[in-house]
């Protein structure tokens, strides 16, 4: 082929080089769940988004969220915040806290309080009675996007626990009178309804089982375990004091009682341990504990002070504690990935705790008022969500999260580049706001598609560092395969944080030289474009030129 025609091929690749620009990140980005329910099922009883490891205030809103004596919890999903105050329902906007509308559910339904609440297709729910008793509870399907109500259903007694939603099923416990657990459709048609006694207080579930809670008299030292599908007892389990709301994880199951102990029994209702930590729960009968991938977390609220966090392993080994300011009290924790969110109240302020793997303390976040309730706090979306109590009247919805992409320095080659052997490429990735969840080595030959290859930290520790490899800046490097002499290799490095912000380093290329060549090749640059958000596509100018510089080296040495 003379120099000419390998030119003219060239320029009819160049709109394919153009189409290839930039890699596609999005299949190597973090989930990020959203939050729906108070507490709930395996994947979300307690257990939340990767959040980040030190983050900045984005946004902080007065709202009303105050809930029979406590502060109510942060229901999130895309673009929405969900909040109640028991009287009415608010949405507002998840991007910068505007109100976006209120239903309230008091006024419009004869003097009826929302009792509970959670999140799927429609927001959903439950109310009390009329403060006479005449009137029977409601379930409303509430729309997302306007608060108005796409359906209702009268459901009897005033509901006392958690609303779950599970396997297609939404489901809640009523109070002492029937002590029922109550189970309907997405759509609000009734499935099943089964009595296990007491006020039912604590809901989780796991597949098609749901175990349940109570309190008031003997029922509320059993564990019951319920089919889904038609409410069945599967079987329950006699505890020798109170049991207090269950938490589900790898069929387990675990829960705090009235002495203090934490308990776990396997998924046919045994006993497998219990040890006695002093362990805490609130005064809705919820457990004050969270399970993560690998560990439980456990506050304690009884005996001395300085109280503390406790983490577990899930065979009931103690392998690592929080301590706690000598004033302070704990809250609900939240396993958000590595990273706990521990909210706890002060004398005169509340403050949500960030904790590496629930021990070591990465940052803290305080706010003061006259009348402090514990915060409650929800992850969703890379970002946490919190409410502080300022007084009896007035809350605060804070928005904490990271905007900022991680950092991409020095990215080179090590060593030399020849046909037999692969080439390590080097580059310093960091991220100060929330560590490097991936690393990635994007690179194509001659033009063709991108292929992606891990990067992995050139420093290794015994223990992974406090708040995980990129917190501070760190070395990281890959190896691109061999290739024949006379191609063109193109490459990339992309840095991904634990909250999916992320970054493309500027393309680089190199000519891969026969082996006998020994003179070491310094990367060319091919595209100084200026860096924005996630994107920083080559232009495929100098591309071309390295392609038909080979293609013409081949055709003189023939």
């Amino acid at each position: 082929m003379k120099a000419g025609a390998a030119l003219a091929v060239l320029l009819l690749l160049l709109p394919v080089a153009l189409a290839q620009q930039a890699p596609e990140l999005s299949p190597y980005l973090p989930g990020l769940q959203p939050w729906k329910l108070v507490k709930g099922d395996e994947g979300s009883a307690m257990l939340g988004s990767n959040v980040p490891r030190v983050p900045e205030e984005l946004y902080r809103v007065y709202v009303s969220a105050n809930l029979h004596g406590s502060l109510a919890t942060p229901l999130v999903d895309e673009k929405e915040v969900f909040l109640t105050d028991g009287i009415a329902v608010y949405a507002l906007n998840a991007e910068n806290g505007k109100e976006e509308w209120e239903a309230d559910v008091y006024d419009n339904f004869k003097g009826r309080f929302v009792e509970t609440y959670a999140l799927n297709e429609h927001l959903y729910v439950a109310t009390s009675r009329t403060p006479g008793g005449g009137g029977r509870s409601f379930l409303l399907a509430l729309s997302k996007s306007t608060g108005r109500v796409v359906w209702k259903k009268e459901v009897g007694d005033k509901p006392t626990s958690n609303m779950i939603i599970a396997d297609g099923r939404l489901c809640f416990g009523t109070v002492y009178t029937e002590g029922l657990v109550r189970c309907f459709t997405l759509s609000g048609e009734p499935v099943w309804s089964t009595k296990v006694g007491g006020n039912v207080r604590g809901l989780a579930a796991s597949g098609d089982v749901l175990y349940v809670s109570t309190e008031g008299g003997e029922p509320s030292k059993k564990l019951y375990a319920l089919n889904l599908s038609d409410g069945r007892i599967l079987w329950s389990y006699k505890h020798n004091s109170i049991v207090k709301s269950p938490a589900v994880k790898n069929g387990r199951i675990f829960f705090v009682d009235s002495t203090g102990s934490v308990v776990s029994l396997s998924e046919d209702g045994k006993l497998a341990w219990a040890k006695k930590l002093g362990a805490g729960s609130d005064v809705n009968g919820h457990s004050l504990l969270a399970v993560g991938d690998r560990e439980l977390y456990v506050a304690r609220t009884l005996g001395e002070k300085p109280l503390n966090l406790f983490v577990l392993d899930f065979s009931g080994k103690v392998i690592g504690n929080f301590t706690l300011d000598k004033e302070e009290e704990p809250g609900r924790p939240v396993a958000a990935g590595d990273i706990v969110l521990l909210p706890v109240r002060g004398r005169d302020y509340g403050r949500v705790y960030f904790l590496w793997r629930g021990t070591t303390l990465l940052y803290q976040v305080t706010y003061r008022g006259e009348e402090v309730f514990t915060p409650r706090v929800s992850s969703a979306g890379g970002a946490v969500f919190a409410i502080f109590s300022v007084d009896r009247k007035r809350q605060m919805l804070v928005i904490l999260g990271d905007k900022k992409v991680p950092a991409i320095e020095n990215v080179t080659v090590a060593g030399k580049v020849r046909s037999n052997e692969g080439v390590k490429i080097r580059a310093v990735i960091g991220d100060r706001e929330s560590a490097i969840y991936r690393a990635l080595l994007f690179y194509r030959v001659n033009g063709s598609r991108w292929r992606a290859v891990e990067m992995l930290p050139e420093r290794r520790y015994v223990v992974e560092p406090a708040g995980g490899y990129g917190l501070k800046p760190e070395p990281f490097a890959a190896l691109i395969p061999p290739q024949p002499a006379g191609s063109v290799v193109e490459y990339m490095v992309a840095a991904i944080d634990s909250v999916g912000n992320h970054a493309l380093s500027q393309s680089l290329s190199y000519l891969v030289t026969e082996p006998e060549e020994e003179k070491e090749r310094a990367p060319v640059r091919v595209s100084a474009a200026k860096e924005e958000r996630g994107v920083c596509g080559p232009t495929s100018t100098a591309l071309i030129a390295l392609l038909a510089l080979a293609l013409l080296r081949r055709q003189n040495s023939r």
